[in-house]
């Protein structure tokens, strides 16, 4: 497990956890979120104030357990060992180990996996390798990539439109050089945007159905913008359930941005939260 993290309760908890019928109290088990933090896989952490915030907002409003960890940073760390990291916390979940630390009644088999720009591709990639795996103990039922990075090449348009090259938050020149922290210097470029789990759109088995849902959030003033999208279609090409909303105006990080002044971030938020409910209340459709 890793070093770091952070588990958000609903204040309520207990008597979400405990059920009456008639006189008997049944012990209910809740669905949980798991969330992993942006930076570029290089900076940040779960402590950032701005994903401490974000973990309280989807907590309170969700009325869910929410479990952010950490993981090791390039490019001390390079791939594959973010993703590793971040695996090994999905398997760690599976074991009773886990319940010295993570509650009984947070339900291991009802995992909502999110993350933000680089936490939405190690979203994608953990999603892919739990199905491959078939990790013992725990189920993804939703995965929620936020304006995921995916290594795709050639570059997008996004990546290299001139419009775009000096847009707000993250330029074309900063994604490249934290694409360049995250690929080991022992893979070629080309090699390194065709594996699985950095360029999940790559992936063979991406028609699995045992691959969870998928509800997506795109900044249309992101460099990052058409690799998302392009994600998001392949899925849906294939006839995996997903949706996802492109938030015209908004750049990069902008979910995570504090809610004054900007209604995008205010509208992304309400729309991941009713989505989620809707998943869990309308027997797992996000559509």
């Amino acid at each position: 497990i890793t070093n770091i993290s952070r588990l958000f309760l609903p204040r309520n908890i207990m008597e979400l956890n405990n059920q009456s019928q008639g006189d008997v109290i049944v012990k209910k088990k809740v669905p949980f979120m798991v969330f992993i933090h942006g930076g570029g896989w290089a900076t940040l952490d779960c402590k950032t104030s701005i994903y401490t915030d974000l973990c309280e907002r989807f907590c309170q409003d969700l009325q869910l357990p929410v479990l952010s960890f950490n993981y090791r940073l390039a490019p001390e760390h390079p791939y594959p060992i973010p993703l590793d990291d971040c695996y090994a916390a999905l398997k760690w979940l599976g074991t009773k180990d886990s319940n010295v630390e993570i509650p009984e009644y947070i339900d291991r088999e009802k995992i909502i996996v999110c993350g933000d720009s680089a936490g939405g591709n190690l979203t994608a990639a953990i999603s892919l390798k739990h199905i491959d795996n078939k990790t013992s103990g725990i189920n993804i039922i939703l995965q929620i990539p936020i304006y995921p990075c995916f290594f795709k090449r050639p570059l997008t348009n996004s990546r290299t439109n001139k419009y775009l090259r000096y847009v707000t938050v993250v330029s074309q020149q900063m994604m490249n050089q934290y694409e360049l922290l995250y690929k080991p210097v022992d893979i070629d470029e080309a090699v390194f945007s065709k594996m699985k789990y950095v360029n999940c759109e790559s992936a063979s088995n991406l028609d699995d159905p045992n691959l969870p849902a998928t509800v997506g959030i795109i900044a249309g003033g992101d460099v990052l913008r058409d690799e998302g999208i392009s994600y998001f279609e392949k899925l849906k090409s294939i006839g995996q359930q997903v949706k996802y909303k492109i938030y015209p105006n908004a750049p990069h990080a902008f979910l995570a941005i504090p809610d004054v002044g900007s209604r995008d971030s205010k509208n992304a938020k309400k729309y991941i939260v009713q989505s989620i409910l809707s998943f869990l209340n309308d027997g797992g459709d996000v559509n």
